[in-house]
């Protein structure tokens, strides 16, 4: 190791001539992680943790002992580095009575008068400053410091030479060998002793932390993975700082130019930014170690349509506001012809001025185009005479509206019936942003590749293949519907009372929404809801109706889940918690409702008397499962056929775990509070964590028919 280690030596000298290694290291409580070589490592940390043989920071002062004006310290690693007398004292140091202040840049020398002042010393002045390395092994690491007291006579006035009592002080700290490292390469893992150049099918030749590598923007403090690689990139350094990014270093503080770069790429070096390295922007910073600090780096940027923490509707009304932008000056703004004569007809950019307008005969956009309302109120009459705000073109938005009694649609009008429309065809790129919808106003129509976002609106109607539509951060949302192969749609971050999925509607996400009632179906099999994501979402209550299949349900907080003959559903992570006990069961499997898988899921009866699971369909599967304070935590009507109740949970149930009126399911390995907790009722000789005696769940029915029971009832919770 070359470079030198400045700030341990420095504050601790004064204390530790007299004690052991050991000593020091219990004194200061400091720990070791020893390596020489290939397979040995060393570093010292303070009592956080953090890494504190580091160079000292420009302004920190270190006071000396009495004797000792200047220290240095050297790291010499036997027989790694060649023993010797000190040459490069990489310090630019002053004398402050007896403080040493590290100076504003590293150097091997400075000005005095105008002439520089070398470190050169004569050895026959004091005590030698040899170092006695007998018993030095190659697993011990060494620090070695020295201290200098300046004789100053003439010839340090004169010559700039300085004559120095040397004393050597020599600290052992005994390394630790570490196991050897296997390395097998293909088996994408990083392993410790592979990086991107030996073994890049594990350590991808790209910036991140774990690849064994000092990548741009790793320091020795922010990625633990990679802190042994750059605290040796740091330590390969020769020229840092010198005016110039050299080919081992990620910048140079005193650099004018091309002063961030990565030095992994080839066939040269490439400059860096903080976009580069994954930010969104800001500045990089570089440290006097010449790595780069991303302090300055940041992720949240106003207009990238996310509020992101940090944001709010007044500093970042773009992205955090809900509803019309407040209205601003627009030269050349236009006013709604008043009062209407007939449809007005859009078909060029438009910003109205601000105001209140009644446009009760109609609004047409036939062209592409901006249509925003600065904030202007927009009134219709909903009369049924036509009065509709139609768009009849691709690529249109609207945005900042306030529109009163007023239906946005892209359907078309039928000739000679008032206020009749029939399905259009389907508009392409419909944007419906930041307006508000009062009263009767909401959206219906077929929209593909679109947005409705950050609305206040009452209700809206996707359908007639409306596909890969935005709809997210809508407010005072009453109802929502889908249907008529309404495919390929993410419905996230809303308020909404009731959304509804059928007629074929699949492939949608459902994501981190507020939903009082989901509904998925309608009343026959083939207006079901099949294949939808539902993640993440607030719900009070979940409904399957006929049809609705092949459906995830992950991760949610619900209140209850109902399922009509659906079928094939995944119903995964999710907490159900009763808040009254309106529905007799969290979750209702009714007939028809067969081979849905119910896993990993906690249910809570909350002590409101109601049950936990309701069954009386088919070859369900319910695996690792908590059902808790419930009065029945499970009960099975028949004809249920061919259910597996395998490594659940029973806790606190009432009156009972289970009722199983059948005996066509399975139970095995579940953990039934009362029973698999009481060591008179669950012994277990081979000590596997299962009881030895089963669990009965129904005594036997009728003489021709045994009892229900779990026979291996687990004695642990699963």
């Amino acid at each position: 190791m070359k470079k030198l280690v400045v700030l341990l030596l420095i504050l601790l000298i004064p204390s530790v001539l007299a004690l052991s290694s050991q000593q020091w290291i219990n004194t200061h409580q400091l720990q070791q992680i020893s390596k020489i070589g290939t397979n040995l490592k060393f570093e010292v940390h303070d009592g956080s943790g953090k890494i504190v043989n580091r160079d000292p920071n420009v302004g920190e002062s270190f006071t000396l002992s009495a004797d000792d004006d200047f220290v240095w310290s050297k790291v010499l690693v036997y027989p790694d580095a060649p023993l010797g007398v000190i040459s490069n004292f990489d310090l630019n140091v002053q004398q402050i009575s007896h403080t040493v202040q590290v100076g504003t840049a590293k150097k091997v020398w400075y000005q005095r008068r105008g002439r520089p002042i070398f470190a050169n010393y004569y050895t026959n002045s004091g005590v030698s400053n040899e170092v006695n390395t007998t018993g030095w092994k190659p697993q011990d690491y060494h620090l070695t410091a020295y201290t200098c007291t300046t004789n100053r006579n003439q010839q340090w006035q004169s010559t700039g030479v300085w004559d120095c009592s040397w004393k050597v002080y020599t600290f052992t700290l005994k390394g630790k060998v570490a196991p050897a490292a296997t390395t097998n390469c293909g088996n994408n893992k990083c392993d410790i002793n592979e990086d991107p150049n030996n073994c890049a099918k594990d350590c991808p030749d790209a910036i991140f932390c774990g690849n064994h590598r000092c990548d741009p923007g790793e320091n020795l403090n922010n990625c633990v993975e990679d802190r042994t690689a750059c605290w040796d990139f740091v330590n390969s350094m020769t020229h840092c700082p010198n005016m110039y990014t050299n080919t081992n270093e990620h910048c140079d503080p005193l650099a004018a130019n091309n002063k961030f770069m990565n030095p992994w790429t080839k066939p040269f070096q490439t400059p860096v930014t903080c976009q580069t390295l994954g930010f969104k922007g800001g500045q990089l910073d570089c440290l006097p170690n010449c790595l780069i600090s991303t302090n300055s780096c940041y992720n949240t940027v106003c207009g990238d349509n996310v509020c992101e923490t940090g944001e709010t509707p007044q500093s970042c009304a773009l992205d955090c506001m809900i509803g019309p932008l407040p209205s601003k000056n627009v030269a050349n703004c236009i006013t709604p012809p008043q009062p209407q004569q007939s449809v007005w007809k859009i078909d060029t950019n438009t910003v109205l001025c601000p105001g209140k307008y009644k446009l009760d005969k109609g609004v047409e956009i036939n062209k592409q185009a901006i249509f925003d309302c600065n904030n202007a109120e927009i009134e219709g009459d909903m009369s049924g005479n036509n009065e509709q705000f139609h768009i009849f073109s691709d690529n249109v938005e609207l945005k900042n509206c306030n529109f009163v009694n007023l239906l946005i649609t892209t359907d078309s009008i039928v000739q000679g019936q008032p206020g009749a429309l029939n399905a259009g065809p389907l508009r392409s790129n419909i944007k419906i942003n930041n307006n508000n919808f009062k009263n009767y106003a909401y959206i219906i129509g077929a929209i593909a590749n679109g947005e409705i976002r950050k609305n206040y609106i009452p209700a809206f109607q996707l359908y007639n293949g409306a596909v890969n539509n935005d709809v997210s951060e809508n407010k005072g949302v009453v109802l929502v519907r889908l249907n008529s192969r309404a495919n390929n749609n993410k419905i996230s971050k809303n308020d909404i009372e009731k959304l509804e999925l059928f007629f074929n509607t699949e492939n949608n996400i459902i994501e981190n929404n507020k939903i009082k009632l989901l509904t998925l179906g309608w009343l026959l099999s083939f207006t079901g809801a099949a294949k939808n994501k539902i993640s993440n979402n607030d719900i009070e209550l979940l409904r399957l109706r006929e049809g609705s299949n092949q459906n995830s349900i992950t991760e949610n907080k619900l209140n209850n889940l109902v399922f009509e003959k659906a079928s094939s559903n995944t119903v995964e992570k999710n907490t159900i918690n009763a808040v009254s006990s309106q529905y007799f069961a969290l979750l209702i499997l009714n007939i028809g409702s067969d081979k849905n898988k119910i896993e990993s899921n906690s249910f809570n009866g909350n002590n409101l008397g109601i049950i936990g699971i309701g069954l009386e369909s088919d070859e369900n599967e319910f695996s690792k499962n908590s059902i808790e304070n419930t009065d029945v935590g499970v009960h099975i009507v028949g004809p249920s056929r061919k259910n597996d109740f395998f490594r659940n949970n029973f806790i606190n149930s009432k009156t009972k775990h289970v009722e199983d009126a059948t005996t066509f399911n399975q139970h095995e390995k579940n953990y039934y509070s009362g029973f698999s907790d009481d060591p008179s009722k669950c012994k277990d000789a081979n000590n596997d964590s299962l009881c030895d005696d089963p669990y009965t769940i129904t005594p036997a029915p009728a003489p021709n028919y045994g009892p229900v029971e779990d026979k291996s009832p687990s004695k642990i919770k699963n």
